[in-house]
């Protein structure tokens, strides 16, 4: 059975998946690191992601989201939430392959525009990501879109109807039916 010793495990995304509540609660179960590379852009920038893609434009926060995909990616154990288009960069998907496996956490587009309109203010979340309460055509292309670049991951698990802690469990049995998790 393969180890997972010298790897690191990435989640990949749409805003609201879940990935930095399962990815921090794998992360515990593997007695790893837990790494939001969000988080550690604004710890950098010393502002929120909303207030860099004011400032500085979302040119700017993606060339920073690679130096610290870029820092995580250079050692092992660690468990790390992306940004849901961190994938956009081959950069990025290079490091990510080269040094760890890819997890999608995926849910329903309905789903997906429910946690949304629930959380904080995002920075790419749109007014006219919804009509009457459902997803709009623009929402569904731009989903569209980033899956093209998710579909990419080793594997992917659902999210609908599940906890964090639901969704982390499953995940750590699918890895060690795979791996010889130490």
């Amino acid at each position: 059975m393969p180890k997972l010793e010298g790897k690191n495990i990435y989640f990949c995304g749409f805003m609201g998946s879940g990935k930095s509540s399962v990815a921090k609660r794998l992360a515990a179960r593997l007695g790893w690191s837990y790494v939001d590379v969000d988080r550690e852009v604004e710890k950098l920038e010393n502002k929120k992601i909303s207030d860099i893609f004011a400032t500085r434009g979302e040119a700017y926060f993606r060339s920073r989201e690679e130096e610290m995909i870029d820092w995580a990616s250079r050692s092992e154990r660690k468990v790390v939430s992306l940004g849901g288009g961190a994938l956009l960069s081959l950069r990025n998907r290079q490091k990510i392959f080269d040094t760890g496996l890819l997890v999608w956490l995926s849910a329903s587009p309905q789903i997906l525009l429910e946690r949304l309109t629930k959380s904080y203010l995002r920075p790419l979340v749109k007014p006219e990501w919804q009509e009457n309460g459902r997803p709009s055509p623009a929402f569904l292309d731009f989903l569209a879109e980033r899956e093209k670049e998710y579909r990419r991951a080793h594997f992917s698990i659902t999210t609908d109807g599940k906890s964090s802690e639901q969704a982390a469990d499953e995940l750590f049995r699918f890895l060690k039916g795979k791996f010889d998790v130490a």
